[in-house]
């Protein structure tokens, strides 16, 4: 058995762990007139497995944050995902903002926006049959998008993931 687990851990080590791009980002105000609407977020993300080698197991994780400025502007939970080895799959994220009105200097119009995405991850590694103990990895990206109306683009972005391999 102990034999399996260095096995196991000398695979995951000598390859990447996980890589993340934010694809889409769609805001939706119930009522845009009432102050009590919670702005509701989805956040398309593509999630790529680059190893050939292990499958990965994305458990539902802890809070996802979506950021403005270093405030929280909502939260939601990264959904439960299988992904193959080598495998891509869109996921996406919802989030709940607080109700009310935007935070200050986030403008729900077509002016640019920096936005942040953090995720808590918890996860499981397969290869060859065998299942890795739980691990965990936090995905921080850093994004910009057209504004918050209707046809969101995404200006530019920066995915960083730390894959906590113990």
């Amino acid at each position: 058995m102990k034999s399996i687990k260095l096995a196991t851990l000398y695979i995951i080590q000598s390859h990447a762990g996980p890589k993340f791009t934010v694809s889409h980002v769609a805001v939706n105000r119930n009522n845009k007139n009432s102050q009590g609407a919670a702005a509701q977020y989805e956040v398309w993300l593509r999630a790529r497995n680059p190893n050939e080698k292990l499958a990965i197991q994305y458990q539902e994780g802890d809070v996802s944050l979506l950021l403005f400025d270093e405030s929280k502007v909502a939260e939601g939970k990264f959904p439960t995902l299988e992904q193959g080895r080598g495998e891509a799959s869109e996921v996406k994220l919802e989030l709940t903002g607080s109700s009310g009105a935007f935070p200050r200097g986030m403008h729900g119009g077509d002016a640019a926006v920096d936005l942040k995405l953090e995720i808590k991850l918890a996860i499981r590694i397969r290869t060859a049959g065998l299942e890795t103990w739980g691990m965990s990895s936090n995905v921080a990206c850093q994004f910009k998008v057209s504004g918050l109306g209707n046809d969101t683009r995404i200006l530019s972005q920066q995915c960083d993931t730390k894959f906590k391999q113990y």
